[in-house]
Formats: C-alpha cells, structure tokens, sequence
C-alpha cells in the first residue's frame, strides 16, 4: 500500500528545480475545480520527488498531452514512469508565477541482435558503432 498525499499537497516551484526527474507513483486521476482553487477541473498526478517525498502534481493541458502521446491512455500505464521538470516564469492573470511543466522521460531499450542472421559488412558495421560508442563513453 503507497503513500498518498494529505489533499493541499500540491507540487509548488519550492519543491523541484529545472531539470529534476519525477517519478510518477499514482497514475492519474481527474481534481475537481473546487479541490484545486483552479477554474477548471485538472488531471493530477502523485509523483515521488528527488527528495524522495510524494507530492500531487496538477498537470497543465501540454504536460499532460505530452505524457499522454508518450506513456499512453490507461492511467496504469504511467506508473513508474519517468518525467524531467522543466520550470518558466510568465506573467498568469496579471501576476508572475513560474509553471511547472513536465517532459516524458523516453528510456531507449537496447536492440537484441542476433549475430549469425548478419552480413559480414552489417558486423564490420556493428563493430565500428560499437567501438565509436565505446571511445564517447571514456
């Protein structure tokens, strides 16, 4: 059984940096306009902070289509998911507020390659990528 955030305890800008990397431990779920002080019914996120704390983050409409388009229509499939905060200041109603926004995090699966269905010149290719990639990483 996981934690779940007292209702109030929301992600402010206090609580993360540019840059920072969420986990998210709760998919998501649709916060009333009255829950939120917001004019408008918003979907929320808990998410597990580099401090390891949990937090319910409201997602504004980019963030939330962003994860969307990447971590799919079922609210299960976000858990576990990783997403890079990124913060900008602009002026809100008249009054200057940073935004939070959230960048899904695309983690790259290794490609399995089965060696005997190559052509010598696709393992001379092999070799060279693999040799490259090794010299970046030192």
């Amino acid at each position: 059984m996981g934690k779940i955030p007292r209702q109030g305890d929301y992600l402010t800008s206090a609580d993360v940096k540019d840059g920072d990397i969420v986990e998210i431990v709760k998919g998501p779920e649709l916060r009333t306009a009255e829950e939120t002080g917001f004019d408008r019914d918003v979907f929320g996120v808990t998410v597990l902070l580099p401090n390891k704390t949990s937090k319910m983050w409201t997602l504004n409409k980019t963030t939330y289509n962003a994860c969307w388009d990447v971590f799919g229509d079922e609210s299960q499939s976000w858990v576990g998911k990783r997403v890079r905060i990124a913060m900008e200041t602009r002026k809100v109603r008249g009054e200057r507020k940073t935004i939070i926004y959230g960048e899904p995090v695309v983690e790259e699966h290794a490609k399995q390659v089965s060696l005997e269905n190559l052509s010598p010149e696709q393992k001379q290719q092999l070799r060279q990528e693999l040799s490259q990639a090794a010299t970046e990483t030192t």
